[in-house]
């Protein structure tokens, strides 16, 4: 089964590389074109619009959805760590700040993992963590997008333990279920793409959940789309 997930997810992050290199490819060719723009005339002059074509978040976008491929650094056994796989999907609102070019975004997540570490075949315990979580942050406005983040949620974690022969039975008090409180610190470098339609933002996060100190760390990759509005509708 583990097997299975491990090349599942192989497949999935070639898939997201491969729209990525697409994306970016895309994108400088909009920069090309409007590099390309002084040169057809001396007196030209950029106009706002032309500048559009820089790739980055504006006033247009308002919300955005997408999804997190991420790994916690879980410490199980001792001086071992284990890499768990822990993908979520959220969603973004986005809205402005007195500060030019500084939004603040909001956002929920929803997260989900039953990856576990190898254990013996006699005696597993096997844990399902499904996290809810509201988040706020900061983010700038320019080529690259860098964010910052907290939020607070929490996880909903089910323990079971299973056992086989030569082992006949084990304590049913392992077998539980729990609401757990979390909070993380987020930071991410997004690149904006299609101006800033697409945004592909590499995070890590720092994060405590109550009465678990096995994973305090987690790398993701978030990819969110973000359509764009016509301006006039805004104004």
């Amino acid at each position: 089964m583990k097997r299975n997930i491990n090349i599942a997810t192989k497949y999935l992050l070639a898939f997201f590389a491969n729209i990525t290199v697409l994306s970016i490819a895309a994108g400088a060719e909009d920069l090309d074109s409007l590099r390309e723009l002084p040169n057809q005339s001396e007196d030209l002059k950029v106009s706002p619009d032309t500048l559009s074509l820089i790739p980055q978040i504006d006033q247009t976008h308002r919300y955005a959805l997408g999804i997190n491929l991420a790994w916690q650094s879980r410490r199980d056994y001792g001086d071992r760590y284990f890499r768990r796989f822990f993908p979520e999907i959220l969603g973004y609102v986005y809205g402005p700040t007195p500060v030019e070019q500084l939004f603040w975004r909001g956002g929920a997540r929803l997260g989900y993992s039953s990856d576990q570490p190898e254990m013996p075949q006699s005696i597993q315990i096997t844990e399902q963590d499904t996290t809810i979580i509201l988040e706020g942050a900061l983010t700038r406005n320019w080529y690259w997008v860098p964010s910052i983040a907290f939020a607070l949620g929490y996880d909903f974690k089910t323990t079971k333990v299973k056992s086989k022969s030569p082992i006949e039975s084990v304590d049913d008090r392992i077998n539980k279920k729990e609401k757990l409180l979390l909070w993380h610190i987020q930071a991410g470098l997004g690149l904006p793409l299609f101006r800033g339609d697409i945004l592909i933002e590499p995070i890590i996060r720092y994060q405590q959940i109550e009465l678990d100190d096995r994973a305090k760390w987690l790398l993701g990759f978030e990819w969110t789309w973000s359509p764009s509005e016509p301006k006039s509708e805004i104004n």
